[in-house]
């Protein structure tokens, strides 16, 4: 016979006994699989199973207390038996000393990966998975320590619990852009929100994160009020301190510096690149054309195309469209020097762009306020005028308006 413990938000007295028999005779299991046959720790041929993922990690503030996240791989499409490598949790339980389970419903995602022993040595993961918790961490995102599952021959499985964030990633934005055009005053302030979120959550620890691209940007957006709400670099997985060595090409395909295909030395520089092919597609500058090998991202990369810069942006000043693209053309120059040693001159140079809009358009409304009102007095007053006015409070009524 088969138990099958189906929800742990409220697990019966005989689920909690199952499952605290098992891990007290089997400490060292950290996964359990959905649809997989358990057996029961009391001498039965019974077996119990879960229809979601368990795996267990240690409470660092509370030694002998373990939780364990729940959740279910998910696949990148419905056509794919490709893993997505972060799905959504659905809750954890805890387990305290003598004490029964505890479910709480939580709000996070997993952050799965298989390890192999062709892709990446078994002996390499730990390393990696600690340098990303760690940075992860110092940059100020809400995670626990990585936890890896044994496969044996077949490498193993990492997963790290890590706070899911309330909002959209920036493709998102900009994949809605395409069809539904923003103001270019919410432009504006994505690009400085942007250049700020780097300085402050990045490169103010130290770190080199070496993947900028819209999907490890968590952004959300008030279109009504056009407002940043607020933003969040993620997936530190690549990232390394200041000072690294570098020896191995990492990022994605149209957002990897050129230095990196020359293994020269890589700094800040190399991710203001990233965010400078970012900021230019929000200035709606679209690629026409993918690289599909590396060779072609790093000619790609060496020869920025503006081509279709401000396409159907219709409302900057020829000052101000000339400022961004020199702040663009500078931030992707292919050689590190030839880039900005600070961001801090673009960030300001964005503000005043900003600012001076703003002024003019606030300008520009009371000088449309004052016209429409006294257009309005004149037709009142035309009105008064040639209307016969039988009435004489109407009359009285004309003659007050015009004194006033």
């Amino acid at each position: 016979m088969t138990i099958i413990i189906k929800n742990l938000a409220e697990l019966t007295k005989n689920d909690d006994q199952i499952l605290s028999s098992f891990w007290s005779d089997s400490p060292d299991v950290l996964l359990l699989e959905a649809n997989t046959k358990y057996p029961l720790k009391n001498g039965s041929l019974d077996r119990f199973s879960l229809p979601y993922n368990l795996y267990k990690r240690p409470c660092r503030k509370e030694p002998g207390t373990f939780h364990y996240d729940a959740f279910n791989y998910e696949l990148e499409s419905p056509n794919k038996t490709v893993r997505k490598s972060v799905t959504q949790g659905f809750g954890t339980l805890t387990k305290r000393v003598n004490e029964p389970f505890k479910f709480k419903a939580t709000d996070y995602v997993i952050k799965n990966q298989q390890h192999s022993f062709k892709d990446k040595p078994h002996y390499q993961s730990r390393p990696n998975l600690e340098n990303e918790y760690r940075l992860s961490k110092l940059a100020g995102v809400k995670i626990k320590p990585p936890v890896i599952v044994d496969k044996g021959q077949l490498g193993c499985e990492s997963f790290m619990t890590i706070k899911r964030y309330k909002k959209e990633d920036l493709f998102a934005v900009l994949d809605r852009d395409f069809d539904d055009p923003m103001s270019t005053n919410l432009r504006l302030k994505i690009s400085i929100a942007l250049l700020k979120a780097l300085v402050e959550q990045v490169h103010a620890h130290g770190i080199i994160h070496r993947d900028i691209k819209p999907e490890n940007i968590m952004i959300e957006v008030d279109y009504a009020n056009e407002t940043v709400v607020s933003i969040r670099f993620i997936d530190f997985g690549f990232a390394k301190l200041k000072g690294f060595t570098p020896h191995e090409r990492v990022g994605t395909f149209c957002y990897i510096a050129p230095e990196t295909y020359e293994n020269k030395t890589r700094d800040e520089r190399s991710d203001y690149f990233s965010i400078g092919k970012i900021i230019l597609y929000l200035w709606r500058n679209w690629v026409s054309c993918y690289p599909a090998t590396a060779d072609e991202d790093y000619e790609q990369a060496k020869n920025v195309s503006f081509t279709n810069l401000y396409s159907d942006i219709y409302d900057l000043s020829y000052t101000h469209s000339a400022d961004i693209f020199n702040m663009l053309k500078a931030l992707t120059a292919y050689k590190m020097e030839e880039r900005p040693e600070s961001l801090a001159p673009f960030i300001a140079k964005f503000e005043m762009i900003l600012k001076r809009r703003e002024q003019f358009q606030a300008k520009d409304l009371e000088e449309s306020k004052k016209k429409t009102a006294l257009l309005s007095q004149s037709l009142f007053s035309l009105a008064c005028a040639i209307k016969p006015q039988p009435d004489t409070e109407k009359v009285v009524a004309c003659k007050n308006f015009q004194s006033t």
